[in-house]
Parts: C-alpha cells; structure tokens; sequence
C-alpha cells in the first residue's frame, strides 16, 4: 500500500513539476538523430507507451544504482545512465507532441466518443473498486491501468475493462451506476473509438509527430535491451538484482 501511497505522490510530484517546466519540444539534433534510425522503426509500438516509460524509469533506477559493476564487468561505457535517462526523455515528448497534434485533428464525432469511454472508464474501476475492494489481485491489476497519453491507451484500457467487468460481473449487479449490459458497451466503445480515429483525414503534421513518436519508442526499447542484458549477464547468480534486468515485455528487434 506504501508503494502506491509513493506512486501517487511522485506523480503529483511529476505533474507540477512539468506544469512549472514547459515540455521542450523535439529539437531539430533530436529528429535527425530519430530519423536517421532504421526505416523498420517507424512501425507501431508494440505495449502502452506509458508502460515502457515507466518501466525505463524503474530499470534507471535499478542500473544506477549497480553502474559501478555494470562498468566494470560488462561491455556498457560511462554515462550508459545518462543515455538510457534521455531516450526516455525523449519518448516522453515525443508521445505528448503526437498526442497533443493528434487531438487537434479530431473529428466531433471522435471527441464525443472518446469523452464518452473515459466516463465509463472511470465508472468502472470506481464500482470495481468498491464492489471488491478486498480483492488485491484486482486492485493491482486496476492501478496498472492509468490515464494513458492517448486514445491507443484508451481503447486498450477499455479492452481490459471489459474483461474485468465480465470476469467479476456478479459483484457488478449492484453498480446501477453503469450501463445495463457493460461487457458488450464498454466493448463497442473501444470498437467505435478505433472506427472514428481510422476516419481521420491524413494530417501532415500528425503523421509526422507518429513517425518519430514510433522511432522514439523502439530507439528506447533498444537502450533499454542493451542495459539488460548487460544486467542479467553481470547479476546471473544474483537473483535479487537478477530480477530488476528480466524483460517484462517482448524485446525489441535491433535493426543494423
């Protein structure tokens, strides 16, 4: 429960610091450096942005903490941290620009349909957090569902939801609060949702924006790859710090 006591309070943290602190865009060094990446970069992230960025700052953490044997036996050179901190860094503006070019080409159509999804999102882990509260597993499971940067994060906590919802759909009939049939609504709306941005109108800029959002993504899956294998071949008979280099997604395809 500290954990997520901690978790909350650095996000706030986080937010009024970047309320403080304008977010710089890309500069025109960051682009060339994304653009220079292999063309197969420019391909759909594979996992919720936010995850990898979280999980970034967690693996951060974990390689500063040991850079001094990481240094020593391992083929990573000095500032293998400061590395890893940017192109998280980089990702992170390069998810915020995309999304925030992405809103401005928004049909009314898909600002009512995704106002609608939130609604029910957030009505749903309001009743399934209530209606099993002393359900940890599933507590756990609703805090890894968070706000997203976008509607690919939207649609994607909507298909979770609804699974959830089907899964524990007795302790839901008492939650008058949502609609009737919530399985098959909060379906739809992920359904409708990922119908409306599919009629979106090419936008140059946007279409930009998701281009280097994509190389941004991939170029960090490979700094973090890198920094994990260095992990897990320094740390093999040490399981504690073993643990903090396992890949918790697919890797990432490194491209010549």
């Amino acid at each position: 429960m500290s954990n997520r006591r901690s978790s909350k309070k650095a996000a706030r943290t986080a937010k009024a610091k970047s309320a403080q602190n304008p977010m710089k865009p890309l500069s025109s060094k960051e682009q060339k450096t994304l653009g220079s990446l292999d063309s197969r970069m420019i391909r759909a992230p594979d996992a919720a942005v936010r995850h990898v960025l979280d999980e970034a700052g967690e693996l951060k953490d974990a390689a500063t903490s040991k850079a001094e044997a990481l240094l020593k036996n391992s083929k990573l050179k000095a500032g293998f941290d400061k590395q890893l901190h940017a192109a998280q860094d980089m990702l992170h503006r390069a998810e915020t620009i995309w999304s925030m070019t992405h809103t401005k080409t928004a049909s009314e159509k898909l600002i009512g349909i995704r106002k609608e999804a939130e609604t029910l999102k957030t009505g749903l882990i309001d009743a399934l957090r209530y209606f099993k509260k002393d359900d940890a597993a599933l507590l756990e499971k609703l805090d890894a569902i968070g706000h997203g940067t976008g509607d690919a994060d939207l649609i994607e906590d909507m298909r979770k939801l609804a699974g959830l919802a089907s899964e524990h759909a007795v302790a839901l009939k008492k939650a008058k609060k949502l609609p009737p049939k919530v399985v098959q609504a909060t379906n739809k709306l992920a359904d409708s949702l990922s119908a409306a941005i599919a009629e979106i109108p090419a936008d140059t800029d946007s279409q930009k924006a998701l281009e280097l959002r994509n190389r941004a993504y991939w170029n960090l899956r490979l700094v973090m790859d890198e920094v994990r294998a260095a992990g897990r071949y320094v740390f093999s008979n040490d399981k504690r710090a073993l643990k903090q280099f396992r890949h918790t997604m697919a890797g990432a395809t490194k491209t010549a």
